[in-house]
C-alpha cells in the first residue's frame, strides 16, 4: 500500500514538471507573438488559463476527485472572488467595467498568477471529495 502512494506522488511530481516545462514554453511564445502583432490579449487568455490549469492540477496533489460532493460555502467563499478577480482585466478589456480599488496592488507581480492557482484548487474542491 505504501508503495502506491509513492507511486502516486512520483508520478504527480513528473507530470507536474512537464505541465511547467511546455506551459511554460508555450505562453513564452504567445507573449511574444503578441509581441510582434502588437495583440497582448492572448497573453493574458493565455496566461490565466494556464494559472487555472495548473490549480486544477495542484488539487491533484491532495488526491484524484472522487464522486461528485458541492462545498456550497468554499464554491462561494472562495472560488468566485478568485475567479471573478481572475477574469476581470480579462473582460474589461472587451467592456467598460467600473475599477476596483487597489486591484493593481493585488494582482501586482504574480497575483494575477496566483488568483487563477486558487480559483482552479477551490473549484475541484468544493465540487468533488478527495479520492485516491
Amino acid at each position: 500500500m505504501k508503495k502506491k502512494g509513492y507511486m502516486y506522488y512520483i508520478i504527480w511530481i513528473i507530470g507536474a514538471l512537464l505541465l511547467l516545462y511546455y506551459g511554460n514554453h508555450y505562453l513564452n511564445d504567445v507573449v511574444r507573438q503578441g509581441e510582434v502583432d502588437f495583440n497582448i490579449k492572448r497573453g493574458v487568455w493565455v496566461g490565466a488559463a494556464y494559472s487555472f490549469i495548473l490549480g486544477i492540477y495542484l488539487s491533484a496533489l491532495f488526491g484524484l476527485p472522487g464522486r461528485s460532493n458541492f462545498n456550497k460555502p468554499m464554491f462561494i467563499s472562495v472560488f468566485l472572488p478568485s475567479f471573478i478577480l481572475l477574469i476581470y482585466v480579462l473582460l474589461s478589456s472587451y467592456t467598460k467595467l467600473p475599477t476596483i480599488p487597489y486591484y493593481a496592488d493585488i494582482t501586482g507581480r504574480n497575483g494575477h498568477f496566483f488568483l487563477g492557482v486558487i480559483s482552479g484548487l477551490s473549484l475541484i474542491k468544493s465540487l468533488f471529495d478527495t479520492r485516491r
